[in-house]
């Protein structure tokens, strides 16, 4: 694992997710790797109806999730990633978990980094973690950033 060439830090754009970009982006300056962005447009599920047209053109649809990802992730590298480091961002297609365990593999990666969002009870059972599921297929370490605790 060390040193640390390649991180690659998923992210959903949401505040959590940004807390695990502030790890990944320390890490990056404490051992001068590479930081590789990843976020993952989930696809669509096609729901057949009786009715007729669901009303949208997929094909449409899908790459304007992948161009809100991009646009989000040219903010994202604004805000948050110092210059001095090296910084990729991937937009991938997928389930995310599987998608982010592909790419670390594909990349050469030496970590992943990535937040917890906290969530429990029935959110969690019902949407499960992306998280937990990438600590369990990745074939690379994963290091978990969890959020502040709520006072």
């Amino acid at each position: 694992m060390f040193p640390l060439r390649k991180i690659i830090n998923p992210t959903d754009f949401s505040e959590p997710s940004q807390r695990g970009t502030e790890a990944a982006v320390k890490l990056a300056e404490t051992f001068h790797s590479e930081l590789i962005l990843v976020h993952a447009v989930t696809p669509l599920p096609i729901i057949a109806e009786s009715s007729g047209a669901a009303g949208y053109h997929l094909p449409t649809v899908m790459e304007d999730l992948e161009q809100q990802a991009r646009d989000a992730m040219d903010r994202l590298v604004e805000t948050l990633i110092p210059r001095q480091i090296h910084v990729r961002s991937l937009i991938l297609h997928g389930m995310p978990a599987n998608e982010i365990a592909r790419a670390a593999l594909e990349e050469s990666t030496d970590l992943i980094v990535m937040a917890t969002h906290g969530e429990s009870g029935w959110k969690r059972f019902f949407f499960g973690s992306v998280t937990e599921r990438v600590v369990h297929i990745a074939e690379v370490s994963v290091l978990t950033i969890r959020p502040p605790k709520q006072a």
